[in-house]
């Protein structure tokens, strides 16, 4: 792995600790914390009132809302001063995140898709007169912007697009035709960056992505609010381009390049998704804690009770190890670590999956007031399953990061395959792989910067690396290329990966607090750290125990039956 593409989980797909990583575990940065306290007590005012009611029009979010928070320049976080917006790092634009998410999940979506995709992908691949002449008003939430990747036939798989773009008869632009779906802030945009074709569609070849900055014009339709499940505070609309002209100055990056511009956009907003369903957990555990405490059954509080413990206090380390994975993943982002897509989609799917289970459980906590309508506990569990799909499904995440973890040793392998066909001048090639495979005998990767007292979740950490790269290697020369279809076991080595950077993150951020604070001063932290070590210890066991599971081809072949079967099981003799 060379060291321009180097990344904690990427390390560990070699089986090595790049601990170097998590020495420093990340403080917002003086000069930005005025700045952040200011933001979130815009946000504290806008949530005095409780919780507000659930829209009954989809698309409408409380009145005043949105002037409130374009006011406290929340729709420009992170685009620099020079253009009017507040020029924080992700790690302060994650702890605004968390805020809105906390807040209302909708009203968080709706900066998201504005600041975390929109403005990444013009901030990263627009021309300086691009963003000298949208910048500033987006900065100021007078133009809101959108982001339309999806398709009715693609879903996740980019390569399937439709929509496509051609020269303009004249010279004189581009005209865009097809039609785009899930389009978040699509009733409210005055500016979506969208994806096109600009090559022929052909089945056997991918097609060539641009990127365009698309304006209200002749031939754009906005479709009506689509009506959801949950966060129906957000705008979601289709988008159809019908011979829609855009001029030459909207076209966004180089021809062919919006695949990696809509994968740059895509990383920064797992950031803020995980940090928004960190205030949506945080939450929820606050408001089961305190019903755990205050509702009585035989005589005394459930939270007496030890099964209800046990869920408090799973959830308790889960949320722990999700705040330490957002804020080590966006400290490490803003320190120019150049590859953090792994991390992020890692923290993408755990903290979705961990807002789900912690509100999920909330409502169980609260007993029958939690399935009735008002009282915002089913509501909180309809507004987490979003971000299951949202910047990419978790399914779709989990093969992301298996296969792009596995491409570096792969390529390793590849390379010294043909060294040694020819050793001399793959001297160089021969030796590196030769001391990898020497250190993998002589024992595993140690880990010299967790606190002592956190020794025995280092030895997990540790274990799990050295798992995690051996699996790697083995599934690797098993399987070749055709890796990619065994997607259940590439699902069981990415939930590995996603425990160990949770387990990384937490370390790191428990080892902080201990020195900062000492024992006594940070019990509480040792405590969680300690929880959750175990809880992760358990399941990446469990996930590359797993990796040969007999099973799987008798799953595959009950799939096939029951998809013949049109669904239907067998009826009773």
């Amino acid at each position: 792995m060379s060291q321009a593409e180097r990344s904690f989980l990427k390390a560990a797909f070699h089986g090595v600790i790049a601990e170097e990583l998590l020495a420093h575990f990340p403080k917002l940065p003086p000069e930005q914390a005025p700045e952040v306290e200011r933001v979130l007590a815009v946000l504290t005012d806008l949530g005095r009132a409780g919780q507000q009611p659930e829209p009954t029009v989809d698309g409408e979010l409380p009145e005043g809302w949105l002037d409130a928070v374009a006011q406290a320049g929340l729709f420009g976080t992170m685009i620099p001063k020079q253009y009017g917006g507040l020029g924080l790092g992700r790690l302060a634009d994650a702890r605004i995140h968390e805020a809105l998410g906390r807040l209302d999940p909708a009203l968080a979506i709706t900066v998201g898709a504005h600041s975390g995709l929109a403005t990444t992908a013009l901030m990263r691949a627009g021309t300086k007169a691009q963003q000298s002449r949208l910048l500033p008003s987006m900065a100021r939430g007078d133009r809101l912007a959108a982001f339309a990747l999806t398709e009715p036939g693609m879903g996740s798989d980019a390569a399937a697009t439709e929509t496509h773009a051609e020269l303009a008869t004249d010279g004189g632009g581009y005209v865009l035709h097809g039609h785009k779906l899930w389009v978040t802030n699509g009733g409210r945009a005055e500016l979506v960056v969208v994806f096109a074709r600009t090559t022929p569609a052909d089945r056997d070849r991918k097609p060539a992505l641009t990127a365009f900055l698309v304006e209200p014009a002749p031939g754009v339709q906005v479709g009506p609010e689509i009506a959801k499940v949950g966060v129906r505070g957000a705008s979601t609309t289709s988008l159809r381009l019908d011979h829609a002209r855009v001029p030459a100055d909207a076209l966004l990056g180089a021809l062919g390049r919006g695949f990696m511009i809509a994968v740059e956009a895509l990383n920064e907003g797992r950031i803020q998704v995980a940090a928004r369903c960190l205030g949506v957990a945080r939450r929820a555990l606050e408001r089961a804690t305190e019903r755990a405490l205050s509702r009585h059954a035989f005589g005394r509080p459930l939270a007496g009770f030890q099964m209800v413990q046990e869920r408090l206090a799973d959830q308790a380390a889960q949320v722990y190890a999700l705040q330490c994975m957002c804020t080590l993943t966006a400290g490490l982002a803003d320190s120019g670590m150049p590859d953090y897509s792994l991390e992020s989609a890692a923290c993408k799917v755990f903290g979705s999956e961990t807002a789900l289970a912690v509100t999920d459980s909330a409502l169980r906590i609260a007993g029958g007031v939690g399935y009735i309508e008002g009282q915002g506990w089913e509501r909180a569990v309809r507004d987490a399953r979003a971000d299951l799909l949202l910047e990419g499904t978790n399914e779709v995440m989990r093969a992301f990061i298996a296969l792009s973890g596995m491409r570096s040793p792969g390529a390793q392998m590849v390379a010294v395959e043909r060294a040694m066909r020819e050793p001399i001048k793959g001297f160089g090639v021969l030796s590196d792989f030769a001391l990898s495979r020497a250190r993998s005998v002589l024992g595993r990767e140690r880990l010299s910067v967790a606190h002592p007292l956190l020794k025995r979740e280092a030895v997990h950490l540790e274990e799990a690396i050295g798992g995690l790269g051996a699996a790697a290697d083995r599934l690797l020369r098993r399987y070749g290329p055709d890796i990619a279809e065994e997607q259940m076991i590439l699902g069981r080595i990415a939930d590995a990966a996603i425990q160990i950077w949770a387990l990384a993150a937490t370390l790191s951020r428990t080892t902080a607090a201990l020195v900062q604070s000492g024992e006594g001063g940070a019990a509480r932290e040792l405590a969680l750290a300690g929880s959750f070590g175990e809880l992760a210890h358990r399941r990446i066991q469990r996930a590359l125990g797993e990796l040969d599971d007999e099973a799987d081809d008798l799953r595959v072949h009950v799939a096939d039956e029951l998809c013949q079967a049109g669904g239907r099981l067998p009826s009773l003799p």
